[in-house]
């Protein structure tokens, strides 16, 4: 893997999946995503899945045939970079290769969000399986249920029966709380699916993958819907769908400029697409800060199961 060939003092950081000045041969972008269009309607910025990998990339051409590429290796460089370097590497690139940038980094905060959402949702039904396991029920028991496995714990594991140590009593009140949390969950079920409620609890997980300054919702990366917000979100996925480059543009002309109209419209300025760059580099950072909270809470959580589960 090469690096991105600038004279920047940010080349050693930031890479490419691509040098600049390799050719994109029609095999190399077979089953590619036209993102944009140039004026005559070639294939200026695709996204491009390796076929044996899956690992996907976005590829901005020029008119010699020269190529630059942007993916996941460039985003995490980005990231662990410090912002004076971003700058002064970002400003050596044409309008067109920041565009392609914007996309890349943009599939990524998808990406990104989509998994965070995922390890949540996860977090919830772990933590909520091991509670059932503790108290000795099966997920789907009713109130009542709880309520006897509570009796049954709270009599063995009550203080006075077990020294009235401080460490007792720390066991006895994360039991009484787990059964509290879990009884509310109970309830909420039994009065049936509120979309209110659930609506709100989506936006506020939401929220926390992505900054609230930014004024909007990110979608999981299986919807990919755009940010309108950011004016060239419209750029990178109008007309993208279900366009596929199987060959080069130059064995396709008329099918390539029959989308070009799509591709290229709403093209974002370059202090557009630059604005949007560092929106979306903290949402990124945001995300991955709120993934390493997600992990600790596993952690967390088998910890207390630890601790309940070798109660004397």
């Amino acid at each position: 893997m090469q690096q991105l060939s600038t004279s920047t003092p940010f080349e050693p950081h930031v890479k490419s999946e691509d040098a600049s000045g390799v050719s994109l041969h029609a095999g190399e972008i077979e089953c590619a995503k036209l993102v944009e269009a140039d004026d005559s309607g070639k294939p200026l910025i695709v996204r491009r899945t390796h076929l044996q990998t899956g690992a996907a990339s976005t590829i901005v051409m020029d008119v010699h045939g020269t190529t630059r590429s942007f993916g996941s290796e460039t985003v995490k460089s980005m990231m662990e970079s410090d912002e004076s370097k971003i700058a002064s590497w970002i400003q050596t690139m044409k309008d067109h290769h920041v565009r392609g940038l914007v996309h890349e980094i943009r599939e990524r905060l998808y990406e990104s969000s989509g998994k965070l959402q995922t390890r949540r949702k996860e977090l919830e039904q772990f933590s909520k399986r091991l509670t059932f396991e503790y108290f000795g029920l099966s997920e789907g028991s009713q109130e009542k249920e709880l309520d006897n496995a509570y009796r049954r714990l709270a009599r063995s594991m009550h203080p006075d029966k077990n020294g009235g140590t401080s460490e007792a009593k720390q066991r006895f009140q994360a039991m009484k709380e787990r059964y509290e949390d879990l009884k509310t969950q109970i309830a909420e079920q039994s009065q049936g699916p509120q979309l209110p409620q659930s609506f709100e609890q989506q936006e506020r997980a939401q929220d926390a993958a992505v900054p609230s300054e930014e004024g909007h919702e990110e979608e999981s990366s299986s919807n990919h819907q755009a940010d309108k917000t950011d004016p060239e979100m419209d750029e990178a996925e109008s007309g993208s769908d279900g366009q596929r480059v199987h060959e080069s543009s130059d064995a396709h002309p008329e099918m390539a400029k029959a989308n070009a109209g799509s591709a290229k419209a709403s093209r974002a300025s370059r202090e557009e697409a630059e604005a949007s760059t560092w929106k979306m580099l903290r949402q990124l950072k945001m995300i991955n800060q709120n993934m390493k909270i997600v992990e600790g809470e596993f952690q967390r959580v088998q910890a207390e199961i630890e601790l309940l589960t070798h109660a004397p």
